[in-house]
Parts: structure tokens; sequence; C-alpha cells
């Protein structure tokens, strides 16, 4: 048994009884016959309470922190991270926003602030190529969209200042640089942040002029916030961090006893263990998000790769370039090296030639 106050977890003695459970529902049995056997055992752990459901994946998360049920719970949460008191009044669709095509998020829920301002949460297990690059873009179109929107109702009433703020809050399920393959994520590794989890930023001037802008960006490693010890302090972000950092039913007991008030959170999640079509479910629909976005992943690191083969290739023939140059050789001798020495095009190779001579 697991107890979290008045939350009873029953256990199943062994997986081979789970297995059996699950079967009696046909629909759930289907999809866990067709998982990987690493998520099979996250399915078999949560029924054997060895682990709790996992909140970093999208449809966990979206259950426990569902803002018509718990309204108050992502109100919270977003507070807790932005450092103000603030309402969530409406979930806003993340379907119909300016940028289209994929991302590498597991988990993206928008919404609507009582005071008007939009803010995007985000939690990322994979870690992407050009973290930044995609920050600034989701920004910029939640920041877009809102313009037409207003723009839109107001016509010929519209004023820059009816445009409220943007918040993009990014969770990192790992920014660990050994283990992702992404150099740039050492920079969360780096003195003097090594030992911070939560960075804000915004736009500034090194002159000192304040200007308030409308973008703001909370970035937060989770991994990080494991290492300096689930935080000591008794801030409620650090309560918040620390449910989605939890893995353990051991982990979970001892939350609640610092955190009375996340017994109702974790009696939520027990009740899961009779609802086996929904826990399959879910498991299901987060699985499927993992791989379509490892696809996009391994795009981005083939791009990555291009780039920076591209960069050595553009560096070379540039100092073939200034080689020819200095031997007096002729624009059409340095064209017809670059074709023989870097295998470009006649096009591509008179391009550079004409941009560097």
């Amino acid at each position: 048994m697991f107890w979290c106050s008045s939350v009873t977890v029953y256990l199943f003695s062994d997986v081979a009884s789970v297995e059996q459970y699950i079967a009696t529902y046909p629909v759930a049995n289907a999809l866990y016959n067709s998982f990987r056997p690493d998520w099979k055992i996250l399915v078999q752990d949560f029924f054997l309470s060895k682990r709790t459901l996992p909140l970093t994946y999208d449809p966990f998360f979206k259950r426990i922190f569902n803002a018509d049920t718990h309204p108050d719970r992502l109100s919270r949460l977003i507070s807790s991270i932005l450092g103000q008191e603030v309402t969530v009044t409406e979930i806003l669709s993340n379907e119909d926003t300016l940028l289209k095509g994929s991302s590498l998020l597991i988990m993206d829920i928008v919404v609507r602030l009582a005071n008007g301002s939009i803010t995007t949460v985000e939690i990322q297990k994979l870690s992407a190529a050009f973290p930044a690059e995609r920050m600034s873009c989701y920004s910029a179109d939640l920041l877009l969209h809102q313009y037409e929107q207003v723009k839109n109702r107001l016509k010929k009433h519209f004023n820059y200042s009816a445009i409220n703020k943007v918040y993009t809050i990014v969770i990192f399920e790992n920014t660990d640089s050994e283990t992702t393959d992404v150099p740039v994520y050492q920079a969360f590794h780096a003195e003097p942040v090594a030992d911070k989890y939560l960075h804000h930023g915004k736009i500034t001037f090194d002159t000192g002029l304040n200007l308030e802008f409308l973008q703001e960006f909370y970035l937060i490693s989770l991994d990080v916030f494991r290492e300096v010890g689930y935080a000591k302090d008794d801030k409620e972000l650090t309560a918040w961090l620390s449910l989605l950092a939890t893995n353990t039913y051991e982990d979970a007991s001892l939350l609640c006893q610092k955190y009375p008030w996340m017994n109702e959170i974790f009696e939520e999640i027990s009740e899961y263990i009779h609802n086996p079509e929904e826990v399959v479910r879910m498991f299901s629909e987060a699985l499927k998000m993992m791989d379509d976005n490892m696809y996009q992943y391994m795009a981005d690191q083939h791009m990555a790769l291009v780039k920076e083969q591209q960069g050595k290739i553009d560096n070379l023939c540039i100092l073939l370039i200034e080689q020819m140059k200095e031997n007096k050789k002729s624009k059409e001798d340095a064209v017809k090296n670059l074709v023989a020495a870097c295998d470009l095009s006649y096009d591509n190779a008179k391009e550079l030639v004409d941009k560097n001579w």
C-alpha cells in the first residue's frame, strides 16, 4: 500500500497481475501490447505503485492542471513562476497560430490571464537545437497573433497600448550538454548560473535606457532543480517544481507531508489505477508525441550538422579565394578552382567569388 494522508493505492503483486488486469479491458490491452518494452515498464510501475504518473508529459499534465476542473492549479503554478499573482481566465487554442509545423515540445498550453496578458507554458523533454531561436519565434508568434486579433477587433480605433504582454515559460527536462549532444545547453551549467534553475529575461539596453517591452521569458532547468536538492526553501515555486520532478511514490509521500495541499493532487492521480483504459490511452498519446518529436529532433540535428559543415566549406572557399587573389589569379580561375576543390556548382562558386573578391 502507498499512503499519502487519506490516499491509498492498491499494490498489484507482480507484473503478471498488472497485465492480467489490463487484459480485462480490450482497448487498453491492445494499446498496451503495442508499446515498446520501456513504455510497458512505465505503465507497470504505475500500477505496481513504484512510480506516479509522469506529469511532464502533455496528457498527464493537462489532466492534473485542467483549467475547467482545477482552475486554481494552473494559476498558482504560473503565479509562482512569474513572481506575481495572476489568474488564468481562458485556455487558448494553439492550433491557429501564425507559425505552422511541429516543434520539439511535449507539452504546450497557451492561456490568457485576467490582466489580458498571454502566457505559454511549455515542457521540453528533448533537447532541441537552436532553443533560443525557437523561443524567439514562439514569443513572436503569440505577439503577432494577438496583434492581428486586437487590430481586427478595434479596427480604426486600434492603439498599440491595447496589446498585452506575452510571457514564454519553458521548462527544460534536461539541459545537461553531456547527454543532450547540443552544446548550447552548456550555458545552463556554466558559472555564474550553474546552480540557478529559474532564469528570467527581457529586452534591455546596455545604456540603462528603461523601456517596457511586451515579451518576457522564463526558463526553468528541471534537472538543475533536482541537483540542488529540490531547493530547500518554502517558496510555492519549489512545491510545484517538486511535483513535476517527482517520479516515485516515496517522493510523493514526502511532498504530501511538506505540502498537505498536494494530497488532493496525488489522490486524483491514485484514482487512475481504477481506470486502466485512460491511463494506457494517455501513455499512448505521450508515446506518439515523443516519436513525432524525435523525428523532428533528428531533422534539426541533421540541419545543425549541415550548417556546421557548410560553415567549414565556406571558410575553406574564402581562404582559397584569398590565396588566388594573392597569386594574382583571375576571378574566373578562382571560380574554376572552387568548383573543383569545394564541390560547388559553377553558379554557387561564382556567387561566392563575387561576394569575397
